[in-house]
């Protein structure tokens, strides 16, 4: 196994210190340009290694959307264009970053990593469930019930969960504690009706179920299916999910106020009305780094980013949106080592694209990145035959 050198501080570290950031730094607004560094740090050593040669085509289809934004913006190019697009490509090269680190150090370090990633994580979900219930309890909105991740942030709560639940059944953690933190989970995102949570919760189950049947799944499972059960009883939350998906149309009456609110399916229209085939150009509705689009303005609702999709499909359209799709794509393709792997990654990046502001949330995009992690190391531990890991 080679080696890595360090500097100043062990590579792994890191993950654990945005991970730090993004849990206890409360709207995280103040701590944007910090984790950037960071990413910028990621970079510069990915290139040192000569590791980025390894993603041609991911990297052709890169260099096709910053022409894109050239091309869109020729001869009127704003600050914003290029915050915008490093805001939403940055990523890239967390998740290269994440799983080159994670697959040059040894066994040892492996291990040391796994074991205090498990610790804190899940000495922080109790923290977490513990300031939520006091927020649900002083009658904060179900947007705020987001404990230490801040105001609005149901998702990063939600991201957080599904990634620790992973975790816990992949490497066989207690199951009396496994099911109190999946139930903790289900309730807490239930209270701030984070129904994004309960589709890709069962994305995660079936691929599980998908790989292996035993007695701990199908334990595990029927704890979940029985949650389900009780949620999907509850008429007014089923009746919440559907119309979030189901409010959707094309027609011009959304140049009218009264035609567009902040529901999926109806900005999914609008996005579509205001960016059709090619959209506005990179950061035209976007609000990043305390800098406006210079259509931002023009907005009828301003959470026209409510999520991924339907922010990239205004700034730049259908084909940008599907070129986006496909870097990712080919990315996880080339960095995961199996069909099912890739299956469950790309499914689950899809939901996240038109459930959250995945690429425009750092805090989405590392939860989702060390979900896939402890995915591909859960995976090299079963098949190892020597020095396997032990995560206590």
């Amino acid at each position: 196994m080679s080696k890595i050198k360090d500097f100043i501080i062990p590579y792994e570290s890191l993950i654990l210190i945005q991970m730090v950031i993004y849990m206890y730094s409360y709207n995280f607004h103040s701590l944007w340009l910090i984790c950037d560094l960071v990413i910028i740090f990621n970079i510069l050593y990915l290139i040192n290694q000569h590791s980025l040669r390894h993603y041609k085509i991911t990297f052709l289809i890169f260099i096709i959307l910053f022409l894109y934004l050239l091309y869109h913006q020729l001869g009127n190019l704003y600050l914003i264009n290029f915050l915008s697009f490093w805001d939403n490509y940055k990523h890239l090269f967390v998740f290269i970053f994440a799983f080159y680190m994670y697959k040059k150090i040894s066994i040892e370090r492996k291990e040391i990593f796994l074991n205090r990633l498990y610790k804190m994580s899940i000495v922080s979900f109790f923290i977490q469930i513990f300031f939520i219930f006091i927020e649900y309890n002083l009658g904060w909105g179900w947007d705020y019930l987001a404990g230490t991740f801040g105001d609005g942030s149901t998702h990063s709560v939600a991201y957080f969960s599904v990634f620790l639940t992973l975790f816990m059944i992949r490497f066989k953690k207690s199951i009396p504690l496994t099911v109190t933190v999946i139930a903790l989970s289900i309730i807490t995102n239930l209270l701030s009706e984070n129904t994004g949570y309960f589709v890709i919760l069962v994305i995660m189950v079936f691929f599980i179920f998908l790989e292996k049947i035993n007695i701990t799944n199908l334990i595990l499972i029927g704890v979940i299916a029985i949650f389900m059960a009780s949620i999907i009883a509850r008429n007014e939350m089923a009746s919440y999910a559907t119309n979030k998906i189901t409010k959707f149309s094309l027609v011009k009456e959304y140049s009218g106020s009264k035609n567009v609110r902040a529901e999926r399916g109806i900005l999914m229209g609008y996005a579509l009305f205001l960016g059709g085939k090619y959209g506005q150009g990179f950061g035209a509705y976007s609000n990043i780094y305390n800098v406006d689009g210079w259509l931002f303005p023009k907005l009828i609702d301003k959470q026209l980013c409510i999520s991924e999709g339907t922010h990239l499909v205004a700034e730049i359209g259908i084909v940008g949106l599907l070129l986006t799709l496909l870097l990712f794509i080919t990315l996880f393709v080339k960095i995961l080592p199996d069909g099912k792997s890739r299956l469950y990654c790309i499914t689950y990046f899809v939901l996240a694209m038109f459930h959250g502001r995945l690429l425009i949330d750092e805090r989405l995009f590392f939860f989702f990145t060390l979900n896939f992690l402890i995915w591909y190391a859960s995976h090299e531990n079963k098949e190892a035959t020597t020095n396997t890991l032990k995560i206590y």
